[in-house]
């Protein structure tokens, strides 16, 4: 027996959903969970009905950013799995690294992917920036299916703690209920050297429990949103929706907007995000 029910109990004539049932092929996780753009990569599928080991090829897109990954067995596919396309280059975790004497050294910018293998394991890393140069350490973790709920903490080249996060809402994921993943924007110590310790607030381990540390240097930028997501006006008529900024590394300057490869005839008007504002809206 089964039973479907919304998660607060609503109900709607468009709350609809589907149900297959079968031996089918399942997945719980993926190692690693990203690759540089280009790059060719044995992927590691987790889950049921996969075989004693079940690993496939894949060529990374030219684009960055989060795709969607399946397996196929016996003709049957499986659910999708979100996999991080990045264009900094990646490393693999590399044991032992539980202490600051055993940090694992890495060169930013870069990606580490990494797992939280046994209950209360912490992973260290050492890193060397520009002296007083701010730097973002970044999990990516929860965003991508994986049950990591991550902890980050930045220690000084003598140990002294300098920076900590557990949660951080990522506001470009629209999706994402429980915001898990850490990030921590800290400057650097004049020397530049700086150790960082992953660790799984919730004690959760095991083979699925991966994360990505990225860590790279802050620079001004942003990202943008609108609401609503479509738009619906008259012929010869105007349609309004609301700009948002998603700014980061320091970037307070205006936002000139343009429409691109739009139909002839279609015009945009207030098309500035103000200094400092991180909504405008526009028609």
């Amino acid at each position: 027996r089964i039973r479907v029910h919304d998660s607060i109990y609503r109900g709607r004539d468009d709350f609809v959903y589907r149900i297959t049932v079968g031996e089918l092929p399942f997945l719980t996780g993926i190692s690693p969970l990203g690759a540089s753009t280009r790059e060719k990569i044995e992927i590691t599928f987790q889950g049921g009905n996969l075989g004693t080991e079940f690993k496939q090829e894949y060529e990374a897109p030219s684009q960055p950013g989060i795709t969607l990954l399946h397996a196929t067995v016996g003709g049957l596919r499986s659910n999708s799995i979100p996999f991080h396309i990045d264009t900094l280059s990646q490393e693999r975790e590399r044991e032992p690294n539980a202490g600051l004497a055993s940090a694992q050294e890495l060169k930013p910018p870069v990606i580490v992917n990494g797992r939280i293998e046994t209950t209360g394991d912490a992973d260290f890393y050492r890193f060397k920036g520009k002296g007083s140069h701010e730097m973002i350490f970044e999990i990516f973790a929860r965003r991508l299916g994986s049950p990591v709920d991550a902890s980050l903490t930045v220690f000084d080249h003598e140990g002294k703690q300098i920076g900590f996060n557990d949660d951080y809402e990522d506001l470009a994921s629209g999706l994402t209920t429980h915001h898990a993943d850490s990030r921590i924007i800290v400057k650097l110590p004049s020397d530049g050297q700086v150790f960082v310790r992953v660790t799984d607030t919730q004690r959760r381990s095991g083979i699925s429990n991966a994360y990505q540390l990225k860590a790279y240097e802050a620079e001004p930028s942003f990202t943008l949103r609108i609401t609503p997501s479509t738009l619906n006006a008259k012929p010869g008529g105007s349609a309004k929706l609301t700009v948002h900024a998603l700014r980061s590394g320091g970037f307070a300057g205006p936002i000139t907007l343009k429409l691109k490869n739009a139909p002839a005839g279609f015009e945009i008007k207030n098309a500035v995000v103000p200094a400092d504002k991180d909504v405008a809206d526009i028609a």
